[in-house]
């Protein structure tokens, strides 16, 4: 075997390696549950009594956000830059947490602000996953004898019951 295809076949192990490790930690839904967090504390926002579904779907999905990166190999990944925004968002969800409790316990404007603010920053960095996620599958497919690699979704969210897979 030449040289080039060792080396081909040596970058096709990592990438290989890169996406299924980043596949454990990709969460399909994630924007979807954000935006279902978001739209539940805008209804809430308008009403002054009840409201109790919009807050039981707001923290239920709190919940599923939380308990997702709860099962997150963090140690598996450890200083690795391909996740850095996996760590950010694990850091930011408690702050997430208490301005959602806050906020559903007494709504107003500024707390509405202030999960605004919070979800922003957590969205941005859940959504700079992907392109990477997609960039190495991408470069795995260039290589001869990978063109059809997939990598089914582990971690959906989506309650449809669809399959997922890139």
């Amino acid at each position: 075997m030449s040289l080039y295809l060792m080396n081909l076949e040596a970058r096709a192990e990592e990438l290989q390696e890169k996406i299924k490790l980043m596949n454990r930690c990709y969460l399909s839904g994630f924007v979807s549950r954000l935006l279902e967090i978001h739209l539940g504390t805008a209804f809430c926002r308008g009403l002054v009594n009840g409201g109790e579904d919009y807050k039981f779907g707001v923290i239920t999905n709190l919940e599923l956000l939380e308990s997702y990166y709860d099962k997150i190999p963090f140690e598996e990944i450890g200083g690795n830059s391909d996740f850095k925004e996996l760590f950010e968002v694990k850091s930011l969800l408690p702050e997430f947490r208490r301005e959602i409790c806050a906020f559903l316990e007494n709504p107003s404007d500024a707390l509405y602000d202030k999960i605004n603010g919070v979800k922003y920053k957590i969205g941005r960095l859940g959504v700079g996953f992907k392109p990477r996620f997609i960039a190495y599958l991408d470069e795995l497919r260039k290589i001869p004898g990978y063109e059809d690699y997939s990598a089914p979704i582990v971690h959906n969210l989506l309650e449809n019951g669809k399959e997922y897979g890139f």
